[in-house]
């Protein structure tokens, strides 16, 4: 258990420093990516919201002038949001591809700040080679963490439009004599958000474990992806066609060494935690 919380810290930590890499080399990303997230969880409740008070007037006084406002209102909101948000996304979409092409940026600035002695030790070009490959393989490193932007903040805004929306839920009570009367029970409103909070949270840990596995597994799958990419690009070399055709590779050296490999098929350690 405490590894497993030095790892959840350490993976915090590192979210955090690529974040702050990001935001020193595209700040423009961060920004906007907030900005559209606010507005796509903003029109979402927006029209909940009017919807609510639409129905509450056609259920309640049934006043022309009101259900005008707010349909007006509805419509206002919605087309306003709309837009805004179309302008946010094309934002968002340059500096997300502008950022994409600033990834091997960060790994020259520090091959720059290093000293030609460190460079060119074995063990900095294994590191790098890996960051490489772990890129190749599922992405993982600093470009994963773009993917994790944008879900981030939209669930952290969601989490807060949710609170904003419920809170009458807790505030107002049940009139007396109603069937969810109960629920004017204090045990009732903590019954409910411990149940909202389980919920949160078992969401959460089966998002990490999911993403764990394939990061458990991340040598396996560098390995095989080394392995394909060698045996079935040596057939690509010109300098290796005479002895791909006088020895007979193709069958004797491609075909073999494919075959005994099982990291993908079924079977394999990948196959056994889908």
């Amino acid at each position: 258990m405490a590894h497993e919380k030095r790892t959840r810290r350490q993976a915090w930590h590192n979210t955090w420093r690529a974040m702050k890499i990001w935001w020193k080399i595209r700040p423009g990303l961060i920004i906007f990516t907030a900005l559209l997230c606010l507005v796509k969880e903003t029109e979402r409740y927006a029209a909940i919201y009017f919807a609510a008070r639409l129905l509450g007037e056609l259920a309640g006084n049934r006043s022309p002038q009101q259900i005008l406002f707010w349909a007006v209102l509805a419509l206002g909101s919605a087309g306003m949001l709309s837009l805004l948000g179309g302008l946010l996304t094309r934002l968002q979409n340059y500096h997300q591809s502008a950022a994409e092409r600033c990834v091997q940026r960060v790994f020259m600035d520090k091959m720059l700040s290093m000293d030609f002695a460190v460079i060119d030790r074995q063990a900095v070009y294994d590191l790098y080679t890996q960051i490489q490959q772990n890129d190749m393989f599922m992405g993982f490193g600093l470009s994963f963490t773009l993917l994790l932007l944008k879900p981030m903040l939209t669930a952290i805004f969601r989490i807060l439009g949710g609170i904003g929306l419920s809170v009458s839920l807790f505030l107002l009570p049940v009139p007396a004599g109603n069937v969810m009367a109960f629920l004017n029970h204090p045990l009732a409103v903590a019954a409910m958000l411990a149940l909202l909070l389980v919920l949160a949270v078992l969401s959460s840990l089966s998002g990490a474990k999911s993403t764990a596995y394939w990061a458990e597994h991340a040598s396996d799958g560098t390995l095989g992806n080394r392995i394909f990419n060698f045996f079935c690009g040596m057939t690509d070399d010109r300098s290796r066609a005479p002895d791909i055709r006088i020895y007979n590779q193709q069958e004797n050296v491609l075909s073999v060494n494919l075959s005994m490999q099982n990291i993908f098929g079924p079977g394999s350690s990948l196959a056994n935690v889908a």
